[in-house]
């Protein structure tokens, strides 16, 4: 039977102050990007700098590492970016717009967000270990085993993923006939800023140890399908919503 180290552990203390110290870095640089989204795109589009702003908030004032699949899905859909016409989906690409265009830029800002979006996303399966080890799979048996270190707030997540999941379906939904008045851009921004919450929050908490994966992967699938209405509706009316 494998040892269990104590909470008190200098390696796990030591891991949860690199955890913390990883949330506020990517905190910074989502406020950081939602400064870039305000500046870009304007007043008039404010529910698409929210969620880069409240993901912010998040990151700062929680400690769950399930937060960083949450980072690394925003990062990982910034990168529809890079598909060519995706502006009239999309609105402009906020990085784009403020840093440059051309196309080597262009590509250069798609690699460093598919590093970030890889970092967080191993950050996240190192840093779920926090949660406890007892029931995980396929790790060496004789490894210590790593108790609860940080409060597992999954199952919560996963009802939030849910809830979230259905608020951008519904959102996405009310945006199609909306969109042929030229007022659905609301709808279509306010479903998109929930589906990436549904879908971040869904896999941080269907990753992690939970009672709830099934209301998880319902988040991830419901939040997934809101984010392709809301693509094909601005796609198909030529953004006449934004």
């Amino acid at each position: 039977m494998p040892d269990t180290l104590s909470p008190d552990d200098p390696n796990l203390v030591h891991a949860i102050a690199r955890l913390r110290r990883n949330l506020w870095v990517w905190a910074v640089l989502f406020l950081a990007m939602a400064g870039l989204v305000y500046q870009t795109l304007g007043t008039a589009h404010l529910l698409r700098v929210a969620p880069w702003l409240a993901a912010a908030v998040v990151l700062a004032l929680g400690r769950q590492p399930a937060y960083l699949a949450l980072v690394s899905i925003f990062w990982g859909l910034t990168l529809i970016n890079l598909v060519p016409g995706s502006e009239a989906a999309l609105g402009a690409n906020p990085l784009a717009a403020s840093l440059g265009s051309e196309p080597l830029e262009i590509l250069g800002y798609g690699v460093i967000q598919a590093i970030m979006m890889v970092t967080a996303w191993n950050q996240f399966m190192f840093y779920r270990m926090l949660y406890g080890t007892r029931a995980a799979t396929g790790l060496d048996p004789d490894s210590p085993l790593i108790p609860e270190v940080i409060p597992n707030r999954a199952d919560g997540m996963a009802w939030s993923a849910r809830l979230l999941g259905v608020a951008s379906l519904i959102a996405a939904i009310s945006a199609i006939p909306l969109a042929r008045t030229s007022g659905s851009a609301w709808a279509v921004e306010a479903g998109m800023g929930l589906s990436v919450f549904a879908i971040g929050l869904g896999l941080g908490s269907a990753f992690s140890p939970t009672r709830k994966r099934s209301l998880a992967l319902m988040g991830i699938v419901l939040g997934a399908v809101g984010f392709a209405i809301c693509l094909a509706v601005n796609q198909a009316f030529g953004g006449s919503g934004s």
